[in-house]
Order: structure tokens, then sequence, then C-alpha cells
């Protein structure tokens, strides 16, 4: 009888912790599905449930719907446009573990990031990371890709201009630019322009990385290289903009350093860390966080400063970027956990300027 009584007890357990173990597994398949899919590699958690992005920013980028803001933590922020006061991100995580140095569109629903630490990544703009890699031993400063296609170019803190396929280094110059390369630009489909701290433009052989040339455009570092109005905007640390004609190269290797500017125009006076053009205007940001304001003179084949402007960041200005759409400018930079907008209908012309120093106040001001 109590043998009898010892086997149904046995029973009853084993009857109940299989009732358990199955209750428990069926709850952790529902917390499984209830869970979002993680699409970050650095953390666990719901995307925007925090706030990753209370850090400095350090780039930014317009896409149609979005500001995309890179920070100096790593973070990467979304933000639906146009920005208001009191507007909160729409998407923010971790996306890196450094330093955000460069965003870029590589569509009108994905973007690309690069990070201080040599991480880059590709992402949709619901923050689903869609590719991803790393240039090893280098600390890169800039990156282009080339669309329809996995070859990515790299400029480094080494001086170095490193092409990439499908996370395979396909070659890397010699590091001819010196302490570093600070821009990165298509001169056309078989030819890639970089410039760098040893103040020349060279021209790159996409195919096999030898070089087509060079030309010493500034006595000091190009800080910053781009398009403007089809001929070639760069920028430098002895504070000069400069325009030079677009075909700064051709098919034979150039070693002529004598060319010269079309014009040229001292729109700061230390180091310029940004640029960013709309139309006939190009605004250009420096080290003590001053913000110009030039445009094109059709007439007179110049280039004039319109205003200066002493920002609040009095640093660095690292994030630089105009919105035609919704008229705005956007800055960023230095220690401060804030994005500076300034109305563009409302950028004080020369005449009511003191001196060319220009005096105008934020539209409002993101705090994170």
């Amino acid at each position: 009888m109590r043998i009898n009584t010892y086997i149904q007890f046995i029973v009853k357990r084993l009857s109940l912790s299989l009732v358990l173990i199955y209750t428990a597994c069926q709850d952790s398949v529902q917390i499984e599905k209830s869970e979002p899919k993680q699409t970050n590699p650095f953390f666990n958690g719901s995307l925007n449930s925090l706030d990753y992005h209370q850090a400095p920013v350090s780039a930014l980028t317009v896409m149609s719907s979005y500001y995309i803001l890179g920070h100096n933590n790593g973070a990467l922020s979304i933000w639906k446009k146009p920005l208001n006061l009191g507007q909160k991100a729409h998407l923010s995580f971790l996306a890196h573990e450094q330093t955000i140095r460069t965003l870029m569109p590589t569509s009108v629903r994905t973007f690309r990031s690069l990070s201080a630490d040599g991480s880059w990544a590709e992402w949709s703009l619901e923050g689903r990371i869609l590719k991803r890699g790393r240039i090893k031993d280098s600390s890169p400063n800039v990156m282009l890709n080339q669309n329809q296609s996995s070859l990515i170019f790299f400029g480094d803190a080494k001086g170095t201009v490193t092409a990439m396929k499908a996370k395979k280094r396909l070659w890397r110059t010699a590091g001819e630019h010196g302490r570093a390369v600070f821009g990165l630009a298509w001169y056309n489909d078989k030819q890639l322009l970089s410039v760098g701290s040893d103040g020349s433009a060279r021209c790159w052989w996409i195919k096999d990385g030898q070089s087509c040339g060079y030309r010493v455009l500034h006595q000091g570092w190009i800080t910053k290289l781009s398009k403007f109005n089809g001929d070639w905007l760069t920028a430098g640390s002895d504070g000069l903009l400069k325009l030079w004609p677009k075909d700064l190269f051709n098919s034979a290797r150039v070693l002529d350093s004598t060319l010269k500017a079309k014009t040229q125009l001292a729109a700061h006076s230390k180091n310029i860390t940004q640029i960013t053009s709309y139309d006939d205007l190009i605004l250009s940001g420096d080290d003590s966080g001053n913000l110009a304001l030039s445009q094109w003179n059709s007439e007179q084949s110049s280039l004039q400063r319109v205003w200066l402007l002493k920002t609040p960041i009095k640093a660095p200005i690292q994030a630089l970027a105009i919105d035609p759409k919704h008229r705005q400018i956007l800055l960023g930079g230095g220690q401060k956990k804030q994005l500076y907008i300034y109305s563009l209908d409302k950028v004080p012309s020369y005449t009511n300027s003191t001196h060319g120093r220009a005096i105008m106040k934020p539209k409002f001001i993101v705090t994170f």
C-alpha cells in the first residue's frame, strides 16, 4: 500500500513538472516572437528605448525625409524632417565603438557610416544593418563607395588610400599624402582623387591604385574636396577656399604643380574643418567655431565672403549641412551635446552685417 502511494506521488510530481516545463517553453516562444528582431551588434534591447545619442555631433547627412546624425560615442540618431523645437529622435542606437567620422546616403532608404575604429556599416532607415566591414590596421577619415558595386575606398590617418571589395583589400597606396587623407572624390569612372596633409590633390587609377599624377594646391593641409558648379572646390589649413578647373588631370601622368586656381578667398583665418554648398553659396566652418558664408560672383568670376559668424560651439565645427527644401542650416561639433539650427532665409546680407561679421542667432537648439 505504501509502495502504491509513493508511486502515485512520484507520477504526480513528474506530471506537474512536465506541465511547468511546457508552460515555460510556450512563454519563452511568445516572448521571442514579441521582441523586435535585433539589428545592432553592440547592444541588446529595443533600438529606440534609450537616448544613445547623448553625445556631441561628429557627422551628419541630409536624406529625403530624415536627418542622419553621427555622434562621437559611436551612436547614430535619425530625425524626421524638418526639425522643430522639442523634437525627439525618431531612432537612436549604438552603431560603432568609436566616433562616427563619415555619413553618406547610398539610396533613398539606406546610408553608410564610418567610424574611427575602422568599421563601416550600411543601414536602412529602420536601423537594420545591411552590410558591414572593417579596414584593418588603419584609422579611416573618409569613405567613398561606388554605386551598384561592393567597391569601397578609404582615406586614413596614415596618408594612404585603400580600395576594398567584398571585405578584401585590392590595393593600398604608399602613404604619399603624409600624415593623413582628408578627402576623396570621383574624377571620372576610371580615376579617383584624394587630398591630404601634403597640400596636394592626387590622382589614382581605380583598377590598380597606380598614380596618375598630383597637383600641389595649398600651402599646408587640404582638409576638404568637393564639386562646385562643375569645378573643384578645396579648403585648407591656410583658411583659404580655392576653386580649380574641372580638368585637373587628364589620361596622362600629371606632375606639373604650377596650376593656378581660378579664384581663391581667405574665408577664415584658421584651419577650415567643414564645407558644404548650395547653388552659388558656400558654407564653411573652422577650428574656432566660426561659420562663413561665401558666394560665387559669376560676373567677376570670383568668390566673395558675405559674412563670418562666431557660433556658440567655440570649437572645431565637425558637422555642417544645408537642407534647401526646409531652408535650414544644421551645425554640430565641439564638446556640447547640441545641434544648432539656423534659418537659411534669415542669413544676413553683407549690407546688414558689421564689417563682414554676422549677427545671427540660431533658430533653435536641439539638446541631447
